[in-house]
């Protein structure tokens, strides 16, 4: 669910801006980078993930169920474009206050920090992320540390700066991305309790 989210989430980024009539707001080596490293690590960290308590007390899947069942596409559906709300808000942003350049870097950085936050609350499709022990997963935390230094490093390492197609962010533009990066995992949170009511 969280890699189907944060894909479906990248390409409505992209269709919404271009049905609103926005400049292109990432760029192809952003969206490879953030699929090779700020998908990949943390999905690979979430199938590392201890089991739930409880999980032996629910009732059992009915085996002719399809993996994607209605809960499924419900809870994709919301985190999807919560995804996409933030950070096309980010990039309006920096497009309406600034310039191109800084409303590219803003979506890139509210995107890659947005799904970073967003697998922490994927960590359990039922338990709220406020609920639970947040940093336990270790493989994570480290896949999380790796990608936000990466990130940061395309923003604040000049010679990375052409290559990504990023801009040094000062520190407001910096905290309107990060507060922007919340909105995923809110609507994660919010997909667990209305598929929590589907039971």
């Amino acid at each position: 669910g969280f890699l189907l989210s944060c894909n479906i989430g990248e390409i409505l980024v992209l269709f919404l801006a271009m049905l609103i009539g926005f400049d292109e707001p990432l760029v192809a080596i952003q969206l490879l980078s953030i699929n090779l490293i700020t998908d990949a690590f943390p999905a690979f960290a979430l199938g590392m993930e201890k089991e739930e308590a409880g999980v032996m007390d629910r009732k059992p899947r009915d085996p002719s169920e399809p993996i994607v069942n209605r809960k499924m596409v419900i809870a994709v559906a919301i985190q999807s474009v919560a995804l996409s709300l933030g950070t096309l808000g980010s990039f309006a942003y920096g497009y309406y206050v600034h310039d191109l350049d800084v409303a590219r870097t803003g979506c890139f950085l509210t995107l890659v920090l947005g799904e970073l936050l967003r697998a922490y609350s994927a960590r359990s499709e039922s338990t709220s992320v406020f609920k639970m022990k947040v940093f336990e997963n270790g493989y994570l935390n480290k896949c999380v540390l790796l990608s936000m230094v990466f990130m940061l490093a395309t923003i604040y390492v000049p010679f990375l700066n052409p290559v990504f197609s990023t801009v040094a962010l000062n520190f407001e533009e910096m905290v309107v991305a990060l507060l922007l990066a919340f909105v995923p995992m809110l609507g994660g949170e919010l997909a667990k309790l209305i598929t929590k009511k589907m039971d």
